[in-house]
């Protein structure tokens, strides 16, 4: 609802989001538009009443998740990304917190559905992936406030665990960011794919070499996000 393209081009046609993009010679989405893939409004966690109760009105993030069939095969998997907010405070973790913990549960009920409406004899829920900017880092990256966003996330019933932590390790990659603000530079892990203990993690994709990185950082033209 309130998009910096927007802000900044004065175009109402620019909007920003996320996009879900997956190759139609490996697979396909199932069901119609409405049974296939779903847009995400967060729901604000800044807006409620007296008690607490939140008022439903959208936050400024979205998500997006569909369940697509490798071809060839009988099962699906459910996919998604999402771009959680920004602010590096305590209050906008705890926001991020917020909005995994919807995205998840809608991921688990989009999982259930999906495992009800598979092949007879099929019973096993189909795996996860989700890539995501969580704009939330690891507990070992975190100084100023105390990880919630990424715990939460791993500690949800799905049982998702990090692709990168997994390949590297058991440790998130040194920065998969690294931005200049004006005359400061934040450098740290900030993005994440999330996968169901069923996919087999064989490898990930590191940051550049850092003497390769541009003036302007990463993501820049020559390594874009």
């Amino acid at each position: 609802p309130d998009s910096k393209c927007k802000q900044q081009s004065g175009d109402d046609s620019l909007e920003d989001g996320c996009a879900l993009f997956w190759r139609k010679d490996k697979f396909e989405e199932t069901g119609s538009a409405e049974e296939g893939a779903v847009a995400v409004w967060y729901v604000s966690y800044e807006k409620a009443d007296a008690d607490g109760k939140l008022l439903g009105e959208k936050a400024n993030q979205v998500a997006i998740l569909a369940e697509l069939r490798p071809k060839g095969c009988a099962g699906t998997v459910i996919v998604g990304c999402t771009h959680l907010m920004a602010k590096k405070k305590a209050e906008g973790e705890r926001g991020r917190k917020h909005q995994i913990k919807q995205l998840l549960d809608l991921t688990m009920e989009k999982q259930r559905e999906a495992a009800a409406n598979n092949v007879v004899g099929l019973t096993s829920l189909p795996p996860v992936l989700l890539g995501m900017d969580m704009n939330a880092a690891p507990q070992e990256q975190s100084h100023k406030y105390d990880a919630e966003a990424l715990p939460a996330a791993l500690a949800h019933p799905l049982g998702l665990r990090s692709a990168y932590a997994v390949a590297c390790g058991g440790q998130e990659p040194a920065w998969s960011t690294w931005k200049k603000r004006g005359e400061s530079e934040a450098k740290h892990t900030i993005d994440y794919i999330l996968a169901s203990p069923d996919v087999e993690v064989r490898r990930v994709l590191l940051a550049p070499d850092e003497a390769t990185v541009e003036a302007g950082r990463l993501p820049c033209f020559k390594y874009p996000s």
